[in-house]
């Protein structure tokens, strides 16, 4: 019995060390003023207000309020160099950003 109930105790703990090595990625970390150039399609975002979110192409979201109106459409790719404004946005859609240039 004292056996198994060992073997079972470090099973228990492999198990416990592989899904703690098998944990999910960091996101990317981003600094305030931080420019990036990014392109991927244009996410609309409807809850109590309309905000108008960047999807890459590596699946990260940028916020970005000052967009042109010829982007505000759902799907619409995108090429642009970034500023990032602020990190921690209300919205948590990611961080808030200023375009600095469209890129074609």
């Amino acid at each position: 019995m004292k056996k198994s109930w060992i073997l079972l105790m470090i099973l228990m703990a492999g198990m416990l060390l592989n899904l703690g090595a098998c944990g999910g990625s960091e996101k990317p970390k981003y600094t305030e003023g931080q420019e990036l150039t990014v392109s991927g399609t244009m996410k609309i975002i409807d809850n109590d207000g309309t905000f108008y979110v960047l999807v890459t192409d590596q699946n990260e979201y940028f916020e970005i309020p000052n967009i042109k109106d010829e982007y505000k459409v759902k799907g619409a790719p995108i090429k642009a160099v970034i500023k990032i404004k602020k990190v921690v946005t209300l919205t948590g859609l990611g961080p808030s950003c200023e375009v600095k240039e469209y890129l074609e």
